[in-house]
């Protein structure tokens, strides 16, 4: 008498299966099992695995903060560099750095057996190369920094698919791009203009788009003042589009958690339910009790629930 209800779960729970939020879940508890896969790996490097994979992990734990702090002082010779404080001495030293940076990470490439597996599953040390502020990663660990970026690009790309968000960035950047084309072909040539081209015009747009408003820039004539005031309501609601959507996002991660429990929480009471129908039943046999009997009582139970409910 319980199966309905079993197929009503069943259709509850078969669309939650595919969505977009167990999928994201899947996704992390994957790379979740290859981080803790490459964590005993890392473990159990010095006692099992090879010479040179003993010393990879040695070199590793033996550069982790000098290679933190050689990315600090990297931008530190960098920004003396890029301004009047920086001479000949801070330019030698700023190679000597990088330099120091990048042949410690070739010694390790070179140690390391399996050259692919060691590069793919840290592949945020390559990028470190070209910005080695990356290389405060290290402190808490590359792996761990791995997993913290790939579960971000996770919850980006949720938030993005989330209500097709990203095709109304698509849609308001061709209007940004369609509105500065427009206001640079109306003030180009306008003298009392302070729009002369169209990387102002772009500016201009972002700026009024984005409701910043700095007022360095602002059209004259009357075809840019129309697009001036289609593109601060745009902005408007593309700015409050954006917050519904990624608190909604937000929101629904929650409900969805909460809608699973409940449903595993309902599959639940109705095992407990079948298995106190059947040890009934055991006791209506044992009593002497017919099948056609039970059936009746099967029934009764039934319409009692029935009516139970449309009381309710």
């Amino acid at each position: 008498m319980l199966s309905p209800c079993c197929d009503t779960v069943s259709d509850m729970t078969s669309p939650t299966s595919s969505s977009p939020t167990l999928r994201r879940l899947e996704r992390l508890a994957d790379i979740e099992r290859q981080r803790l896969a490459r964590h005993v790996h890392s473990h159990t490097a010095p006692a099992a695995s090879s010479p040179r994979e003993s010393l990879v992990h040695r070199l590793e734990s033996a550069t982790r903060y000098p290679l933190a702090l050689g990315g600090v002082a990297w931008l530190a010779l960098l920004i003396s560099l890029t301004t009047s404080a920086g001479g000949s001495s801070v330019r030698v030293a700023f190679f000597i750095v990088w330099a120091g940076i990048a042949g410690e990470y070739v010694v390790r490439i070179t140690l390391a057996s399996h050259r692919t597996t060691y590069l793919r599953q840290r592949w945020l040390e390559p990028v470190a190369l070209i910005a080695p502020p990356l290389l405060l990663t290290h402190v808490v660990g590359i792996d761990k920094a791995v997993v913290a970026i790939e579960t971000a690009a996770i919850r980006i790309r949720g938030v993005l698919l989330h209500h097709s968000l990203v095709r109304v960035f698509l849609a308001s950047g061709v209007v940004l791009v369609m509105g500065a084309w427009v206001i640079d072909l109306s003030e180009r040539h306008l003298p009392a203009s302070n729009i002369h081209s169209f990387g102002t015009a772009l500016w201009w747009a972002v700026v009024t788009v984005t409701t910043v408003g700095y007022g360095d820039h602002f059209p004259m004539s009357g075809a840019g003042q129309v697009v001036a005031g289609f593109m601060m309501v745009m902005g408007i609601g593309l700015i409050g589009t954006l917050t519904a959507t990624v608190a909604s996002a937000f929101v629904k991660d929650h409900t969805d958690d909460v809608t699973t429990s409940l449903q595993s929480n309902h599959l639940l009471l109705i095992e407990r339910f079948e298995e106190m129908a059947a040890r009934l039943k055991d006791i209506e046999k044992r009593l002497g009790a017919t099948d056609e009997e039970i059936a009746d009582v099967d029934r009764a139970a039934d319409e009692l629930a029935k009516s139970e409910d449309l009381e309710l």
